[in-house]
């Protein structure tokens, strides 16, 4: 955020924002502090499909879908290995914090991602991001595989 003054600047990062500088600024230091933000941001993209695991929201489009913690932590754990297939124990272990015979089933994870699916893809019986490795686990589509996924 630019601000007119250090008032300005302090409201805005108290309101949110990730920095703050008052003009007139230095050209470089605006360069470097604005890396600096993107370069902690941690936003997965897959079509106009956005997770953004700081703010913990997903966005379609332009709009936002409401998951619950789990949900979130299923597509969290799935996003950080995008493209890659997560077995189902590391994403047991990622989501419900335990391996199988400590709490969390199989079928809990299978539910968690029917209900994503529902909540991320025009029709659910036809996986767009969310893809199944049959016994192995699942995977998050990445760019390059969805624009395989289209020709």
């Amino acid at each position: 955020m630019l601000a007119a003054n250090w008032e300005v600047a302090s409201a805005a990062i108290e309101a949110g924002a990730d920095d703050a500088m008052v003009t007139p600024v230095n050209s470089a230091e605006l360069l470097f502090r604005a890396r600096k933000v993107v370069s902690q941001s941690k936003i997965v993209r897959v079509d106009d499909l956005a997770i953004d695991l700081n703010a913990r929201r997903v966005r379609r489009g332009n709009h936002i879908i409401a998951l619950s913690p789990v949900e979130f932590r299923l597509l969290a754990c799935l996003a950080k290995h995008i493209g890659e297939a997560v077995s189902f124990n590391q994403i047991l272990d990622d989501v419900w914090g335990s391996k199988p015979d400590r709490g969390g089933t199989f079928e809990q994870v299978k539910s968690a991602l029917k209900r994503l699916r529902r909540k991320l893809a025009p029709d659910p019986n036809h996986p767009q991001f969310l893809i199944t490795v049959r016994g192995f686990g699942y995977r998050l589509r990445s760019q390059a595989q969805w624009d395989e996924h289209l020709r």
